[in-house]
């Protein structure tokens, strides 16, 4: 079916509704490159922001285990299987694959489509998560520094 605009849902327009642009065909179209703003998978676009503005249930703490649970995720590399199909290009990308940042308890770092099928990583986000171990091995070596003087 199609919308009043005459775009079907996979359809390659582009249109507005008040509060989002629409792309269909955008989130139907995967790549595996960086990302720079966040595609819903009904095609809307969104801004990233990191205001407390527009945020709500603030919590400060991560615990410091989510941190040694990232450092025991496998490092990839792949082909990303549109290209590879479309082009023929067997460019390989490096990263980590959205199942096992799931599998190891660490949900927030991946994101989902509407049906809650796994679809990607908030890399991001990623680094951050070593904030709390980086910072505890800076208290060991401080501390350790202490005792050697």
């Amino acid at each position: 079916g199609s919308d009043s605009n005459g775009t079907s849902p996979n359809g390659d327009r582009i249109y507005l509704n008040g509060k989002a642009v629409h792309i269909p065909s955008a989130y139907n179209v995967t790549w595996s490159a960086s990302a720079n703003v966040y595609i819903a998978s009904d095609g809307s676009l969104y801004r990233a922001s990191s205001a407390k503005k527009y945020k709500q249930d603030i919590k400060h703490n991560v615990p410091l285990s989510d941190s040694k649970k990232l450092l025991e995720i496998p490092l990839s590399t792949w082909v990303d299987k549109r290209q590879y199909r479309e082009k023929n290009d067997e460019t390989r990308y490096f990263g980590m694959i959205a199942e096992d940042l799931r599998d190891a308890g660490l949900e927030y770092l991946v994101q989902y489509g509407e049906d809650n099928e796994v679809e990607g990583i908030n890399y991001d986000r990623v680094a951050l998560l070593l904030i709390p171990l980086v910072k505890e091995l800076k208290e060991r070596i401080e501390e350790l520094e202490s005792k050697g003087k």
